[in-house]
């Protein structure tokens, strides 16, 4: 059955996954011919807020979402003694738990050094509250 949907090569992107041999074997595809239009193959991508790399190690989500969640807590200092401490709570869920939080059964079975850089994230949040 066609559906009517067509593929926008300017916002597509794709990523071979596998095991380390057989991604070493893979280095040579540059892109891939998807309905017509000519991919770049990627190492990683955003996809719905959460990056897959072609190891799907999820240390490039780890790292982006610490990233964020580092930035937001240290704005949440700064603000922390205009702020009851019920609403730096509220604030905190809001705005750093909740990028933790999202997504959280994907990084099932990843390298625990993976894992330590979002409870990382956590604990600084924690120290701020």
């Amino acid at each position: 059955m066609h559906s009517g949907l067509q593929l926008n090569p300017d916002k597509s992107e794709v990523v071979i996954g596998g095991t380390p041999h057989q991604l070493r074997s893979a280095t040579n595809i540059l892109s891939i011919d998807v309905a017509g239009s000519r991919l770049p193959v990627s190492e990683k991508l955003k996809s719905v807020g959460v990056t897959v790399d072609s190891h799907l190690r999820f240390e490039s989500h780890a790292c982006s979402t610490m990233m964020a969640c580092n930035c937001h807590t240290r704005a949440l200092r700064h603000m922390h003694t205009v702020l009851t401490n019920k609403t730096a709570q509220k604030v905190s869920c809001c705005t750093v738990v909740s990028r933790v939080d999202y997504c959280n059964a994907l990084p099932y079975s990843t390298p625990v050094e993976t894992l330590t850089k979002l409870r990382r994230a956590q604990n600084n949040l924690a120290r701020v509250i």
